[in-house]
């Protein structure tokens, strides 16, 4: 009799539990303790225990693509734009770090204005804990 018993409570544990959650596996996207996080990459590259190995999504990087371009192609605007050159706003949150031979693909704003100012909306409340702010380089 209670190697009955034993077969059924074995059994029922099968089914109540899925394997993976019992043996502490996630299954993709999620990753570490609980799979509580999610992977931000490919799932090839996405590991149950540690996340990401590299090849993060868009807007996403660090070594376990665990940071977020949070102002990634959010509507942006600014105080006045340089003349000679019609810039957009929107390259600053284009996600690209490329400037071009003269600087076409970075935004100005007019010089000779004492207070000028460029603005992102980022659609909700965050709370930041780190700011990047890349200004563009001049050939001399």
């Amino acid at each position: 009799m209670s190697k009955c018993w034993s077969f059924l409570f074995l059994a029922a544990s099968w089914f109540c539990f899925k394997t993976d959650s019992v043996a502490g596996i996630c299954s993709p996207p999620m990753y570490g303790l609980g799979c509580n996080y999610t992977c931000h990459c490919n799932t090839v590259n996405c590991h149950a225990v540690t996340g990401c190995s590299g090849g993060c999504d868009g807007g996403w990087h660090g070594s376990n693509c665990n940071k977020e371009n949070i102002a990634l192609k959010k509507h942006t605007s600014q105080s006045s734009y340089f003349s000679e050159w019609w810039k957009n706003s929107s390259l600053a949150v284009d996600g690209s770090l490329v400037q071009g031979s003269g600087a076409e693909y970075c935004m100005f704003t007019e010089p000779g204005h004492p207070y000028t100012w460029w603005q992102v909306d980022l659609d909700k409340e965050y709370y930041i804990h780190k700011l990047a702010v890349h200004f563009r380089k001049w050939r001399k």
